[in-house]
């Protein structure tokens, strides 16, 4: 396998300061300096996307681990005879609870008769989430297990790093109560006593421009970088 140094070759087509950075961790570092982690030394930030991906914050500095693959939360095994993940691994947490896990858990219900869209080789995440606030009991259900199993993530991320707050961001957060009701429903069973630790759960509003204001605060934090590396505001 080869590889290529692609903020460089952007650098020399367009001559400008370039930057690289994984989405999560830049809607991490938009919270850091803008959003409700203002101020917080310890949180993680939860990405519900077609994948699920996370940021993490600890002691004021965004951690990205030895290779700077950190917080491939979507990727943990839930189920190890779950169906195939896109990473090559079955049963990752992104085959539950990610946009590609639901909308191929909805296309499976389709082909079975338990649901019936018009078109069932072209359906979307916002036709499953539509059919399913309409009522639609089978959608409700793969939601449903997606939330708990969501909820037992969370609470063992909850164990590992005693966060402040932990935020859940991303498209997938416009399933709503869908989702969230059974996730925190959760958390609590699978935590006891002083395990919780009184980490703070809070699901962003979802808007489609978060990701360029992450990209924007990632230039911010290049530009303004404190010397200790850490990414809490300097201006």
């Amino acid at each position: 396998m080869s590889y290529v140094n692609l903020r460089d070759i952007i650098y020399q087509k367009i001559d400008h300061p370039t930057y690289i950075e994984n989405s999560s961790n830049a809607l991490t570092i938009a919270e850091q300096w803008f959003g409700e982690g203002r101020g917080v030394d310890n949180f993680l930030l939860i990405t519900l996307e077609h994948g699920v991906g996370m940021g993490v914050v600890i002691n004021g500095q965004l951690y990205r681990g030895d290779k700077g693959i950190a917080g491939e939360f979507g990727h943990i095994t839930v189920d190890e005879n779950g169906i195939l993940c896109r990473c090559g691994n079955k049963g990752c947490l992104e085959t539950v609870v990610g946009n590609y896990g639901i909308l191929y858990k909805a296309r499976v219900a389709a082909r079975s008769g338990r649901w019936r869209p018009v078109d069932i080789d072209n359906i979307t995440i916002d036709q499953v989430v539509a059919a399913a606030k309409n009522g639609e009991s089978c959608l409700r259900e793969i939601y449903s297990e997606a939330g708990r199993t969501l909820g037992i993530s969370v609470a063992n991320l909850i164990r590992i790093f005693n966060p402040s707050k932990v935020f859940i961001s991303g498209r997938g957060t416009l399933a709503g109560n869908l989702l969230f009701n059974s996730m925190y429903e959760t958390v609590p069973r699978i935590l006891s006593g002083n395990l919780n630790g009184n980490t703070k759960i809070i699901v962003k509003n979802w808007n489609h421009e978060d990701y360029a204001r992450g990209a924007g605060v990632l230039v911010l934090q290049e530009i303004y970088k404190s010397p200790a590396n850490r990414i809490v505001p300097l201006i």
